[in-house]
């Protein structure tokens, strides 16, 4: 299934097309290589479209444009009431420029007119209809489906309301069945993406590998499944990488023992993301942090569909990378950890180098945004982090936030080339012509922004 690395230069004449095609069927096993284009080559493989890219498609001075200035922005810091937002979970526009704003700090769809113009509110905490109840690891999250209508993922809720903000239904999974008939001892939300497609729900069962023989760390795996609102059948779609765990020692204050050992995060290990959404179809999308190779499954049918890679350098990790990581917490900054911080040491998982693909999304029609690893002065605003008072090393190190640079691919996989999104803008949705999302200023103060998008250069 691996796509070949070199490109085949084929002509286009009929005869030999069709010549070539049955040939690679005859002689690969089941393998048929599709017509190749510069930059990129496609290979089909038991039903899975394998796509290499190799360059963009877009040419110099082609490619997607954002306007410089939010063409509409929703926020304040005191007046009015309505646009004063807390843990935005989700925005989206709906055919008439209506922009719905989901708050989950008060549990509202919020819904705004192109001028700003507060319309109408939907919604609110508490457990009767329509209403919710926000919980640490329940966190609601806004999708628009065909007709504008609105669906809020909400733990083991689904409510409905259409795009004037009238309730249309709440309906709750019978968790209790739900359990009995996975007969496993946890299930819970994907980490990242939807819960609810239609008439599927879609949840995640977390599981741990053993430790390797003589290491104090263990690998951490995510199995999705997909079933239907009348709990009658388990769809496995897969399992897949998580993280790996780093046993360490945390330390306790007084009059407590000196500590106990339990698993974190490693904070330089292998870690796998997931995405899960799609308006189109509902799709899922995995990648890891060491390559840059994304795999597109079809959850109806719970099938990969697509593999996506772009043939390009990854991050050489530093030894600011450990800093950072230690500075940040992921790991305990006491000396007998820093010392195992180390990428050579072998005593935990390390990645020596990344992926530039650092998050990813498909937008309303299909194509795969990727947000790139920040790896220079253009992609990314530097943070001068100052050293711990009981860290040896001296301040001033530098770190990069996160990139405004996007790959984008096609529907079909390939490459066409990068657009820059302003850094700090956590993007929510990318229409046919906008992109929404919510910024955060110095005081955390949260704001929507929506910005044009011209979609130029080659089709």
């Amino acid at each position: 299934m691996n796509a070949p690395t070199g490109h085949r230069r084929l002509r286009f004449e009929s005869l030999t097309v069709l010549w070539l095609v049955v040939t690679a069927w005859g002689c690969s096993e089941g393998v048929v290589e599709s017509l190749q284009a510069p930059g990129y080559s496609v290979t089909d493989s038991a039903r899975v479209r394998m796509v290499v890219n190799n360059e963009p498609l877009w040419g110099p001075g082609e490619g997607w444009d954002l306007t410089p200035e939010p063409l509409l922005t929703l926020g304040v810091v005191d007046t009015p009431f309505a646009q004063q937002f807390h843990e935005i979970r989700g925005v989206t526009r709906l055919r008439d420029s209506t922009i719905v704003v989901l708050n989950s700090g008060s549990g509202e769809l919020r819904a705004f007119d192109y001028s700003g113009r507060h319309l109408w509110t939907a919604g609110g905490p508490g457990d009767g209809p329509g209403e919710m109840r926000t919980q640490q690891d329940q966190r609601p999250r806004l999708q628009r489906r065909a007709g504008d209508t609105l669906v809020i993922d909400n733990g083991w809720e689904r409510i409905r309301f259409g795009p004037g903000g009238a309730l249309l239904d709440h309906r709750r999974v019978d968790v209790a069945r739900l359990l009995q008939g996975l007969g496993r001892y946890y299930v819970g939300r994907c980490p990242e993406g939807r819960s609810y497609f239609k008439d599927l729900i879609v949840i995640c069962t977390p599981s741990d590998g053993s430790p390797q023989p003589g290491r104090r760390w263990e690998t951490s795996y995510t199995t999705v499944v997909q079933i239907p609102w009348t709990l009658d059948r388990v769809d496995t779609v897969g399992t897949f990488l998580r993280n790996e765990k780093w046993e360490t020692t945390i330390p306790l204050p007084p009059p407590l023992p000196a500590g106990r050992t339990s698993p974190v995060v490693a904070a330089l290990g292998l870690k796998g993301r997931l995405w899960i959404g799609g308006r189109q179809q509902p799709r899922l999308l995995y990648a890891r942090n060491d390559a840059y190779r994304i795999e597109v499954w079809d959850l109806l049918d719970a099938t990969l569909s697509m593999v996506v890679e772009r043939r390009t350098p990854r991050k050489a990790r530093t030894e600011a990378d450990i800093f950072v990581a230690v500075w940040q917490g992921l790991l305990m900054r006491r000396e007998p950890d820093r010392s195992e911080l180390s990428l050579t040491n072998g005593r935990q998982p390390v990645v020596d180098s990344l992926s530039i693909a650092e998050s990813f999304f498909l937008d309303d029609r299909g194509f795969l945004w990727v947000r790139r690893l920040p790896v220079g002065d253009d992609e990314g605003r530097r943070w001068e982090v100052p050293a711990p008072p009981d860290y040896e090393e001296p301040s001033g190190w530098v770190v990069w936030l996160p990139s405004g640079l996007h790959d984008v691919f096609r529907p079909d996989g390939v490459y066409l080339g990068t657009v820059k999104l302003p850094h700090d803008l956590d993007v929510m949705e990318i229409g046919t012509d906008y992109v929404l999302g919510v910024a955060r200023d110095e005081m955390g103060v949260e704001y929507v922004h929506l910005y044009g998008l011209e979609r130029g250069g080659p089709p």
